[in-house]
């Protein structure tokens, strides 16, 4: 890791505005779209935030089984087990600033890049506040900052990618199905190491290589699965990972 960065302020790095969605997202890939298009509710900004009554055991509880059982266990993302880590590392920022979890998105940037390069490393930061319930608040508060500070601190080695409950991106509604590919059980960052996402990148190349009409863009083919199960079983199973979680615990 190149010195300097991690000598800066995190309260202090530059906020970057817009909403432009991610270039990739290694999550609810892959899965053929179903034929029969459903509608449903939508989880919008007056939806009650359910993560705000849990506790940290529990926080951690949900986000496990909502990457287990939805992200790998339904093989939404094929690649993700190879990419995450086994077991994926979870870590909570409960703060009354917001130098705290940026601080902690420092010191996990130390800790990726310390590990073997050779080995599946990532973290989940969960962000359980009130103050970023918003998904406005946590992309100008937390999110962008975050991205901003792991590109400077290690030198463009560790990405960010922004997960919530409310993600709405560009100009869908925020009741389009396709709005899930980044709708978390809680607000989370995760941060994945270039090197881990350029494999995935490659993999996912080389199993499309010969697919007639090209390789197929990852976000469109997560848009088209959501939007072919409809919002209503999208969100259903956004909920089962609560409803599991919670009745384990």
């Amino acid at each position: 890791i190149p010195p300097g960065p991690f000598d800066q302020e995190p309260c202090k790095v530059g906020h970057m505005r817009g909403r432009v969605q991610p270039s990739w997202l290694l999550t609810i890939a892959s899965l053929p779209s179903p034929l029969v298009q459903r509608s449903g509710a939508s989880m919008g900004a007056s939806e009650p935030a359910l993560w705000l009554e849990l506790a940290d055991t529990e926080l951690e509880i949900v986000t496990r089984v909502w990457i287990d059982t939805v992200v790998v266990g339904l093989n939404l993302c094929p690649f993700a087990q190879k990419v995450r880590g086994d077991p994926s590392r979870v870590v909570i920022a409960r703060t009354e600033s917001d130098c705290a979890p940026l601080d902690m998105v420092r010191g996990e940037v130390e800790r990726l890049a310390r590990l073997d390069p050779d080995e599946p490393a990532t973290t989940f930061i969960l962000l359980p506040d009130e103050a970023i319930a918003d998904f406005d608040e946590y992309m100008e508060r937390i999110a962008r900052p975050a991205e901003e500070l792991a590109d400077q601190a290690s030198g463009g080695s560790v990405q960010v990618v922004f997960f919530h409950p409310r993600a709405s991106w560009g100009d869908a509604a925020e009741s389009d199905a396709a709005q899930y590919t980044t709708r978390s059980p809680v607000p989370m960052l995760h941060l994945l190491r270039s090197r881990d996402i350029e494999r995935a990148e490659d993999a996912w190349v080389a199993q499309h290589e010969h697919a007639r009409g090209g390789i197929p863009d990852i976000q469109a083919v997560n848009a088209a699965y959501l939007r072919g199960i409809g919002t209503a079983r999208a969100r259903a199973l956004w909920e089962e990972s609560f409803a599991k979680a919670l009745g384990d615990h």
